[in-house]
């Protein structure tokens, strides 16, 4: 039987064939012609491996650059809503300040309650300036994730 009639699919074929070629060459057939066959089979086999793993991983890093995009997103639109919700809380407190000076200047109020609405303000601006700076680096995350940066 010659070589060329001698058609083996290369699903059949395994890494121990492919590395001990000479175990499948029997005498009749051209041994040297066999050994190119299967290393050219050894090679497309590496070559198919080889873009295999690479396809894998590119379509890993897509899905995950895809992810990091989907996540930034959802962050901003729950940051912006969180940041309109520390301003109006920022408002309410300053007109709580506004009317506890109005209440202390006319008597009526003690000194404790102005001091009690300040710190209520300056901690509502404490938490929209904590708000405004995640919602920057969630800017920053949203360039990355879409620049590649």
């Amino acid at each position: 039987m010659h070589a060329d009639r001698m058609r083996i699919p290369l699903s059949h074929l395994t890494i121990t064939d492919l590395v001990d070629a000479d175990a499948l060459v029997s005498p009749g057939i051209d041994r040297g012609h066999w050994l190119s066959r299967v290393a050219a089979w050894r090679d497309a086999f590496i070559t198919l491996a080889g873009r295999d793993i690479a396809l894998a991983q590119y379509e890993k890093a897509i899905q995950g650059a895809f992810k990091e995009v989907n996540d930034a997103l959802a962050s901003r639109h729950w940051l912006a809503d969180q940041q309109a919700a520390q301003q109006r809380l920022v408002a309410a407190e300053a007109e709580r300040v506004r009317l506890s000076t109005l209440r202390v200047d006319q008597g009526v109020a003690g000194q404790l309650e102005l001091l009690d609405a300040q710190r209520s303000l300056f901690a509502a601006q404490q938490s929209l300036l904590q708000t405004q700076l995640a919602l920057s680096l969630n800017r920053v995350a949203l360039f990355k994730a879409t620049a590649g940066a």
